[in-house]
């Protein structure tokens, strides 16, 4: 079967658009009278995170690396891909391919793009080919929240996490039935369609979302096109007994026109990336007794990327991922103790063929086990240590991988509002694959490198009298043994390594919740510099001290919500990136990007909405060739029932 028809098999069969509509035409005719009854039920989460511990911690006794986005957030700020919400992220900057579902990359703490993980309720989202994953094409359907934990966090959430996590949450209801239905338009001919739907009685907990994209670029030939869904649903058979089940998918079309500093010798590219992504996921959980319970998980996920009219071949990449995680927490009577311990196996299994590979097929398969376990003592009401280590193992011929944290609070006796966070890490992940070699055949008999990090964070945090919060973060890490290739005297390419080197801070100062006017202002430094070279000048042409590419320097961010009344809201965002650099020593102007929007309600189900991206119309470079999009106008509405 050729590539073209295999894309239009899976095309045409849109499989998790059918899932989601069969399961809904199933289901609500049983529930459709709920909606009588309890025309109030929403479905929020409290604000907490379980990235940071893989167990529940209300977000004042977290450091100041980790960042939350509500629920309301995502509503109000009407944000269309998750590149959008994790660029407001201090420490976090992202690059863009172009417009809406192009290629974006994102850099945390200046770690490389595929060492931060991203999770959908603690599943592992497929990465593609080179682990890079593509945020671009993430969707926010059916979240309740997005929260980002920076730094090394391998010893909890294994490879690619030596840079950072990012978890994503799905919606969860309340007692009855809810549903919305989402509608907007604007410039490039941009559209965007949501249906979402929400239900709970005493036993079952199920949140669906289906959710539909598109756009003609405001490049030539950038056209974009994209279907995704969430479907969340929990069954309590007893007291005891939980099961629950997560389904996530993403079926994409992309015109991908290329670099626009080639346009004038080469031509536009007619290429066009035909993208499905799917995650289907089972979890059981048994509470052992009052204090302690077992969780047995597995994921099954895969990611297909075509490539057509690529001007040389098409190529097709598909990721196949298996895993399994079985943990056990206890959580002492007296919560003087949290532990958890738990053992992973992932098995991925990597298909190539195509561009970018000289017309050959390779076939990877990789495979991790892993023992992990951290623990939180609660020392007293000013004190809390928490200690964390990981083992795993590899089906090839890397070296066994050994990681630890240590985390210290310490809430200050005569000013409880003050707390004080320390964190001393090490870390590793395999190298990314794509870049090992270009031929794969031997790729087990080669004796490649675990990538390190070594890192430690001081941090301080204070709630003013007001509610109104100020965190600052202090970090240094070394990553060594990055993975990188170059050309020998033969043009051949080959494997090869540099060591990097990341210092900085990132503070924040955000007013209290619920207020007329909230803001928060974040501001990060970040020193990213390449310290050694198996090969001087091999890592993008930079040399040895060069600052990393694609990092900016300073990067600040004004964000702000203004109810001026109960009806009526206006928001803004301001991201101004300064001092950056490209491969072979390209300097950018400044990056300022302003973001305008505003909600205005009806009643408590009717909300209409318009936002500006990029309303001061900003000429300026993601990097060099891939333009920020020109002004846009958006207008939307919303109607809950």
């Amino acid at each position: 079967m050729s590539l073209h028809n295999i894309q239009n098999s899976f095309y045409q069969q849109s499989r998790y658009l059918k899932l989601g509509l069969t399961f809904f035409a199933l289901f609500s005719p049983l529930w459709g009278d709920e909606s009588k009854n309890d025309k109030e039920a929403i479905y929020r989460l409290p604000d907490y995170v379980i990235t940071a511990s893989r167990f529940p911690e209300v977000i004042d006794e977290l450091s100041p690396s980790v960042s939350y986005i509500s629920l309301e957030q995502l509503e109000s700020s009407h944000w269309q891909s998750l590149s959008d919400v994790l660029l407001q992220m201090p420490g976090a900057f992202l690059v863009s391919n172009g417009g809406m579902g192009t290629v974006t990359s994102l850099f945390t703490r200046g770690s490389e793009s595929n060492h931060t993980t991203f999770l959908l309720n603690g599943r592992r989202l497929p990465s593609g080919f080179s682990g890079n994953y593509d945020v671009g094409q993430i969707s926010l359907v059916n979240l309740s929240s997005v929260d980002m934990v920076r730094g090394d966090n391998s010893s909890l959430h294994g490879d690619g996490a030596i840079g950072g996590v990012v978890n994503l949450r799905s919606a969860k209801a309340t007692i009855g039935l809810k549903q919305s239905v989402q509608v907007e338009g604007g410039s490039d001919d941009f559209t965007h369609c949501n249906y979402s739907y929400a239900f709970r009685d005493d036993r079952i907990n199920l949140t669906f979302s289906f959710d539909k994209a598109s756009s003609d670029g405001y490049r030539p030939k950038e056209f974009y096109e994209r279907n995704s869904g969430n479907l969340y649903f929990a069954y309590t058979i007893n007291e005891a007994l939980v099961v629950d089940f997560q389904w996530y998918g993403v079926d994409s079309e992309l015109g991908v026109p290329g670099n626009s500093n080639w346009w004038n010798s080469s031509g536009i590219s007619n290429e066009k990336n035909f993208t499905n992504m799917e995650l289907y996921s089972p979890q059981i959980e048994y509470k052992v007794s009052e204090n302690s319970k077992l969780k047995l998980l597995y994921t099954y996920s895969e990611n297909i990327l075509e490539s057509l009219d690529t001007g040389y071949k098409d190529g097709l990449d598909k990721e196949q991922v298996n895993s399994y995680d079985l943990s056990y927490e206890y959580n002492s009577p007296k919560k003087a103790l949290h532990h958890l311990m738990g053992y992973s196996l992932d098995e991925r299994k990597y298909n190539r063929i195509g561009a970018g590979t000289y017309g050959k097929k390779y076939n990877y398969k990789f495979k991790e086990m892993a023992l992990f376990s951290q623990s939180a003592f609660r020392i007293d009401n000013h004190n809390t240590i928490k200690l964390g280590a990981r083992y795993s193992n590899y089906n090839h011929s890397y070296n066994d991988g050994w990681t630890g944290n240590l985390q210290y609070l310490h809430r200050l006796k005569n000013f409880d509002d003050i707390r004080l966070f320390f964190k001393a890490s090490v870390g590793s992940s395999p190298p990314e694959f794509s870049i090992l070699k270009s031929d794969w055949e031997d790729i087990l008999s080669d004796n490649y490198g675990l990538e390190k990090v070594r890192s430690l964070e001081f941090g301080y945090k204070q709630r003013f009298a007001s509610k109104a919060e100020l965190g600052m973060i202090f970090f240094r890490s070394y990553i060594d043994n990055l993975a990188d290739s170059a050309n020998d005297s033969n043009g051949v390419l080959r494997y090869s390594t540099v060591d990097t080197k990341q210092r900085g801070l990132e503070a924040y100062f955000r007013s209290p919740k619920n207020q007329p006017l909230s803001y928060e202002l974040s501001y990060t430094y970040l020193d990213a510099i390449v310290e050694d070279s198996a090969e001087d000048g091999i890592y993008f042409n930079s040399d040895i001290g060069a600052q990393l590419i694609r990092r900016p320097v300073h990067k600040l961010l004004l964000a702000m919500q203004w109810k001026l009344n109960k009806k009526y809201s206006v928001g803004a965002q301001f991201i101004r990136a300064i001092d950056r650099e490209d491969p072979s020593g390209t300097r950018f102007d400044d990056l300022s990007l302003l973001r305008l929007l505003g909600n205005y309600d009806l009643n408590e189900q009717w909300r209409i909405y318009w936002r500006i991206e990029n309303a001061l119309d900003e000429e300026c470079e993601w990097t060099s060739g891939y333009a920020v999009s020109p002004r846009t106008y958006n207008l939307g509405t919303q109607l809950k029932f």
